[in-house]
């Protein structure tokens, strides 16, 4: 009898988490372009980096009863399409990020090709791997917004890079691997997989996260790639 009581008690302690609203407000405080400016707003965050907020919200998708989850997608919290627009976010992000990567790697295969030239050597093979990267990385593409490479190009994305450092968001790639975790949480049960497979920009920021990962993993070895990568497979395998 004391067994069952105990285990009663760690029960409610587990479920008793906080409610789906608190997660969202911090997330919907990230993707607000004007919170950086709000000391209000950059209070309301805690000390808490995004990747934090976003691993306790893991936490409680997986843990929580299934009134909670279904509290967290239901049209007074709009959860998926918050969660869906923060991983958006961090996906342009990461692709600015390897396209510079990319362009520097360019301008220096451009200089080694210049001396080439100057000596009397082919340069060829670069351009021609310079043209699979760019195709490779074009095809990196969000449905919701066209203009998403230009939305963080330039000075946008050093507003960006500053706002995230107010709020004290996480790497970039430590976010996208949460997010897809939260993903899976949701996937967990009928009701929020069904809601997952069902929203189109889901299942694309899904592929994008896959080819993200893939890409960084092959430019450079990069343990947390490969575990996104992990963590979306399974995804694709339960949906086939």
């Amino acid at each position: 009898m004391l067994f069952v009581i105990s285990l009663l008690f760690f029960q409610e302690q587990v479920t008793a988490r906080d409610p789906p609203s608190v997660y969202l407000s911090k997330i919907r405080t990230y993707l607000d372009p004007t919170a950086s400016k709000s000391s209000k707003k950059i209070r309301s965050l805690g000390d808490s980096t995004s990747t934090q907020v976003l691993r306790d919200l893991e936490i409680s998708l997986r843990t929580n009863n299934i009134e909670w989850v279904r509290e967290f997608l239901g049209p007074q919290n709009n959860g998926l399409d918050v969660l869906i627009d923060y991983l958006t976010s961090r996906l342009m992000v990461m692709r600015h990020k390897l396209e510079m990567e990319r362009s520097k790697s360019s301008l220096d295969e451009s200089g080694h090709h210049s001396d080439w030239m100057v000596n009397g050597s082919n340069g060829g093979t670069t351009s021609s791997s310079n043209g699979k990267k760019s195709s490779f990385m074009g095809s990196m593409s969000l449905k919701r917004n066209v203009n998403a490479s230009s939305e963080f190009d330039g000075p946008r994305m050093s507003k960006w890079m500053r706002h995230s450092t107010k709020l004290k968001m996480g790497d970039t790639t430590d976010d996208i691997h949460v997010c897809i975790m939260c993903l899976r949480a949701i996937m967990n049960n009928k009701f929020g997989f069904n809601m997952v497979i069902g929203h189109e920009q889901a299942i694309n920021c899904i592929a994008l996260s896959l080819v993200s990962a893939l890409f960084s993993f092959r430019e450079k070895v990069h343990f947390k790639s490969c575990k996104t990568e992990f963590q979306v497979t399974p995804i694709y395998e339960s949906k086939c």
